[in-house]
C-alpha cells in the first residue's frame, strides 16, 4: 500500500488550488543551509548580493516595487524627418531614391548624363528615332533644294572677260548671292523652327523615360502641341540671342548658348511662359556655369565627331575627296546625283545625332534641378521608390 501524503498542518500554510492549465514557475533551488525567510520580512534587503553571485543592473527605484523592462537600443539609421514623427527616410545607397528610369534618382555625373541619353534612345526607338527621321527628311529635303538652286546658279554663271568693269562683277556676284542668301536664310528659318518644336516632342519623352514610364509618339505629340507657338519663339528667341553672340564676339555665343540652353525643358516640363522659361534656365545655369559650359561641350565634340565619320562615306560617294573636305582642293559643282547622295547621309546624321543632343540638354535640366532643389525627393514620390514627403515649397511643382 503507497504511503498516504501527511494532511497539511497550519503551521505549513494551506496550498492554493491554480485553474486549470496555469503553470507555476518553479521555484529556485536554496542551498540546504539556508535559512527559509520569516514571514513579513523581505527577502533581500536593498543593497544585498543576491544568492549565486549575480549581480543585476541597478534600476531606479520605482513605487510599488515596479522595474520597467529596459529601453530597446536605438536602431542604426537616419534622425525622423521633419513633420514625419517616427517615419524614417530610405538609406542612402548609391542609386539615391532607386532607379525607376533610364538615370538614378541623384545628382548625376558626365557619364551618366551621356549614357542616359543613349539609353532613352535605346528603350524608345520608334518615338525617338521615328520622329526624328521625320524632321530629318523635311530638312535634308530644303536643304536639296537649297543645294539644287546654288548649283544650278553656278552653271548658268559666264565668265567676265578681262575688259569686265567692276560694277558687272559686282552684278554677277550679287546675281549668285541674292537668291543663295535669301534661300539660305528661309532654309535656316524653317529649320530652326523644326528642330525647335523636335526638341520641345523629345523633351516629353525624356521626362517620361527619367520616371520609367511607357509613352507613345502619339501621347508626347498631343502633350506638347498646345505648346508649339511658344516652343517656336523660345527657339527663335534662343537662335536670335546666339547669332547676336557670334557678331559681338566668336567666343561670347558661348554665354547665351550655355544661359539659356533649358528654356525648352524648363517650358514643357515646368509648363511656364516663354520669358520666365528663359529666365528660369538663366537662374539653374548661374549656379553651376562651368559645369553646364563643360557638358554641352563635350556633348557637340561627341555629336561632331559621330556627324563626320557618318557623312564621310556619303560625301566620298558624291564625288567628294579628302582635300575637297577639308577646303584644300578646288570648289567641286554637285550633280544631283550627289546632292541625293549628300541629302541621304544627312538625314542619317539628323535622325541619330540632334536626338543625343536635345537629350542630354534634357538630362542637364534634370541634373541641376535634383542638385539645387532637391527634387530627386519628388520624382522618386512620382516614381513610388520614395515615401510621400512634404514638397519643398520653394521649388517649382515637378509637372511630368
Amino acid at each position: 500500500m503507497p504511503e498516504e501524503p501527511d494532511a497539511p498542518t497550519p503551521s505549513q500554510g494551506i496550498p492554493r488550488h491554480e485553474p486549470s492549465g496555469f503553470i507555476q514557475p518553479a521555484k529556485p533551488e536554496q542551498p540546504a543551509d539556508a535559512t527559509p525567510a520569516q514571514p513579513g520580512t523581505p527577502a533581500e534587503q536593498p543593497g544585498a548580493t543576491p544568492s549565486g553571485g549575480f549581480v543585476p543592473p541597478s534600476t531606479p527605484a520605482q513605487p510599488g516595487g515596479f522595474v520597467p523592462p529596459s529601453a530597446p537600443a536605438p536602431q542604426p539609421g537616419y534622425a525622423p524627418a521633419p513633420g514625419m514623427p517616427g517615419a524614417l527616410p530610405p538609406q542612402w545607397n548609391p542609386q539615391g531614391y532607386g532607379k525607376p528610369g533610364v538615370v538614378p534618382l541623384r545628382p548625376l555625373n558626365l557619364g551618366e548624363i551621356l549614357d542616359g541619353a543613349i539609353t532613352i534612345i535605346r528603350r524608345y526607338p520608334g518615338q525617338v528615332l521615328g520622329v526624328s527621321a521625320v524632321v530629318a527628311v523635311i530638312s535634308a529635303a530644303l536643304n536639296f533644294g537649297l543645294g539644287f538652286l546654288l548649283a544650278d546658279n553656278l552653271t548658268e554663271i559666264e565668265p567676265l572677260g578681262p575688259a569686265a568693269t567692276d560694277q558687272q562683277r559686282v552684278d554677277q556676284m550679287w546675281s549668285i548671292l541674292g537668291p543663295t542668301i535669301g534661300s539660305l536664310v528661309l532654309v535656316l528659318l524653317i529649320t530652326l523652327l523644326m528642330h525647335a518644336v523636335l526638341q520641345g516632342y523629345l523633351t516629353t519623352v525624356a521626362g517620361k523615360a527619367v520616371l520609367g514610364r511607357p509613352v507613345s509618339a502619339k501621347e508626347a505629340i498631343s502633350e506638347v502641341g498646345p505648346r508649339i507657338p511658344q516652343l517656336i519663339v523660345v527657339g527663335l528667341l534662343y537662335g536670335l540671342m546666339c547669332a547676336v553672340g557670334v557678331l559681338l564676339c566668336f567666343v561670347g555665343v558661348l554665354v547665351p548658348w550655355t544661359f539659356f540652353a533649358l528654356a525648352s525643358a524648363a517650358l514643357i516640363l515646368e509648363r511656364s511662359t516663354i520669358m520666365e522659361s528663359l529666365r528660369r534656365s538663366g537662374r539653374l545655369v548661374s549656379k553651376a556655369f562651368w559645369r553646364v559650359l563643360g557638358f554641352l561641350l563635350v556633348a557637340f565634340l561627341i555629336s561632331w565627331v559621330l556627324s563626320f565619320i557618318i557623312q564621310l562615306p556619303f560625301d566620298l560617294g558624291a564625288g567628294g575627296t579628302l582635300g575637297r573636305l577639308f577646303g584644300m582642293s578646288a570648289p567641286h559643282i554637285p550633280t544631283t546625283t550627289d546632292l541625293i547622295i549628300q541629302a541621304a547621309g544627312a538625314v542619317v546624321v539628323e535622325t541619330l545625332i540632334t536626338p543625343f543632343s536635345a537629350l542630354v540638354t534634357v538630362l542637364i535640366y534634370v541634373d541641376l534641378r535634383m542638385r539645387q532643389e532637391g527634387m530627386d525627393i519628388d520624382l522618386a514620390r512620382a516614381a513610388g521608390t520614395a515615401p510621400q514627403y512634404p514638397q519643398n515649397p520653394s521649388a517649382p511643382p515637378q509637372q511630368w
